[in-house]
């Protein structure tokens, strides 16, 4: 297996101050005010989706972007040895628009953002660096129809007793690219889709460890209620206190 960057340069989250302040949960949704146009189109077969597999396949109902159009999320596994296949995420993310399908992150928009933003070098998806897709969970605050989505990994097809394996992010429309989010939007993020998911549930570790054997379509719905996960939601929660950010403390079920 060639030797490539890891998605992220830096798997830190963003520090917050150390004075505790009252942390907002955010107005969240499962779903987008308005629908993306285009789900279920087949990709063009082009040089950046035949290497993947994705052309052929149907588009997600979810713009991860913002830009209206729906893309193209594709359940990819991270290489568990030397013989596994590799993919990048460009592989596993390949965006809608009217005129078909592109990819995201061209190096020319990345240098440029790197160079206005060096400390954010470490919290943008690499396009060509390796990873694990599952199937993704998302939240929309309000009226953005940009949303906080969670499966890039390097853990999938397994899930792991970490709490930390799948992060959140969000489209950075500037770098044209996921950025990791916060630690305050963490655990405002995972807290909604705890409340929507995990209420009433009794599952066992075993199910956290191999959800996919229950909900092949949604594991992340179980693992996220895993009791590590809780401990990491905690940490980010006290980390990213006092980080103020735009969400507020209502939930829109």
């Amino acid at each position: 297996m060639k030797t490539t960057a890891l998605i992220l340069l830096s798997y830190g989250a963003i520090p917050g101050p150390a004075q505790a302040q009252p942390l907002d949960a955010p107005t969240l949704s499962l779903h987008p005010r308005v629908a993306c146009k285009g789900a279920g189109r087949p990709a063009p077969r082009t040089r950046d989706t035949v290497h993947a597999e994705i052309a052929g396949a149907p588009a997600s109902n979810i713009d991860l972007n913002g830009d209206g159009w729906c893309d193209w999320i594709t359940p990819l596994p991270y290489p568990t040895n030397t013989q596994g296949q590799e993919y990048g995420a460009r592989d596993a993310i390949v965006l809608g628009t009217a005129n078909g399908a592109r990819t995201f992150g061209a190096a020319a928009r990345l240098k440029q953002y790197w160079k206005k933003h060096p400390q954010d070098l470490g919290n943008l998806v690499i396009p060509d660096g390796t990873t694990g897709m599952a199937p993704p969970l998302v939240a929309y605050a309000g009226n953005d129809p940009v949303p906080y989505f969670a499966g890039l990994s390097s853990a999938f097809p397994e899930y792991w007793g970490d709490g930390d394996a799948y992060k959140v992010y969000k489209w950075n429309q500037e770098a044209d690219a996921p950025r990791q989010v916060s630690n305050s939007e963490f655990a405002a993020v995972m807290k909604f889709w705890q409340r929507r998911y995990c209420v009433g549930k009794n599952y066992s570790n075993q199910d956290f460890m191999n959800p996919d054997d229950k909900k092949p379509d949604h594991p992340l719905e179980i693992f996220v209620c895993a009791p590590w996960v809780t401990e990491a939601t905690l940490r980010a929660e006290h980390d990213g206190a006092g980080v103020k950010t735009f969400l507020n403390g209502r939930d829109d079920l």
